[in-house]
């Protein structure tokens, strides 16, 4: 969607259309952010004069509110011309409602906000002007480098089940695997089939308590999803116990990289506005020596 209709709007184009504007049919306070038959792009003037802008039906919106479920904004603006995001869903109109070009980019860790000037990373409470393009929250990149030595003794814990688990999977049947699945929705619930919703640790466990085979097929999961694996099951048993090894002895390390947490990385700190590039590992970002949240 093109959002013809909708330009970069800075504080004080919010408080013309509120003077210059009536309020949507049935609230007191919902302006449109664009053409007016386009309801569910509004923004709502606060009390305290900070600016939520929504991307949401206005009668869903009030039948959430009613539920004590409110929708909650994509993003606020501040009277000193400051955005704050607050979702990073819908980045067309994101982008053309602040003129950052916001954009998904997991090789930067998250959403990332950009233009001729630089990136900046996208999080919780943080700031960026609507005048000069730039995050005023302060801010560090931590790029990540597997650390040889570190991720060579992190990958030895799981030396038993790349030899065993093989011997697990072959004399497995279509009823043995679909028996599988049942458990995994016991004792996991509906997730396990999500791949982003995939853990680290949920492998972990498997592979300490011995369940190499049940490990074998949950590690699959980050890789093809559950839908896959039950149509393959069905499809061709051989080909997926064959698939289901293959992906164990030659992608637990990359997986083990990306979900097993920091501890087998060295991480080069690089500042606010710095030349950061993209990597296939997950790039860390810290505001005052602490974590943030990435949309």
């Amino acid at each position: 969607m093109t959002f013809y209709d909708v330009n970069k709007m800075e504080y004080k184009d919010y408080e013309k259309r509120v003077k210059d504007y009536k309020p949507y049919r049935g609230t007191t306070n919902a302006y449109p952010v664009g053409d007016r038959r386009y309801s569910a792009r509004h923004f709502v003037m606060r009390d305290d004069s900070v600016v939520e802008v929504y991307y949401t039906g206005l009668p869903y919106k009030k039948e959430k509110e009613e539920k004590g479920e409110p929708i909650a904004p994509l993003l606020y603006i501040h009277p000193d011309n400051t955005v704050e995001f607050n979702r990073s869903s819908d980045v067309g109109f994101l982008s053309k409602l602040t003129g950052y070009w916001v954009r998904h980019d997991m090789k930067y860790g998250g959403t990332i906000v950009s233009n001729s000037q630089g990136i900046h990373p996208v999080f919780k409470g943080a700031r960026y002007s609507l005048d000069t393009f730039t995050c005023l929250t302060p801010y560090e990149w931590h790029h990540p480098k597997v650390n040889r030595k570190k991720a060579k003794e992190s990958i030895k814990k799981y030396d038993e089940f790349l030899k065993l688990h093989k011997v697990f999977i072959d004399p497995m049947s279509v009823e043995g695997f679909n028996g599988m699945f049942e458990d995994f929705h016991k004792e996991i619930g509906e997730q396990w089939e999500n791949q982003h919703a995939w853990s680290i640790n949920r492998f972990d466990k498997m592979v300490e308590s011995k369940r190499y085979a049940d490990a074998a097929v949950y590690l699959n999961v980050v890789d093809r999803g559950f839908w896959w694996i039950k149509y393959a099951v069905d499809r061709d048993i051989d080909n997926f116990k064959g698939y289901v090894c293959k992906f164990a002895q030659g992608s637990l390390k990359k997986v083990i990289y990306k979900y097993g947490g920091e501890h087998v990385f060295d991480y080069s700190e690089i500042p606010a506005g710095g030349h950061i590039t993209s990597s296939k590992w997950k790039i860390r970002v810290t505001s005052n020596g602490q974590g943030v949240e990435r949309l």
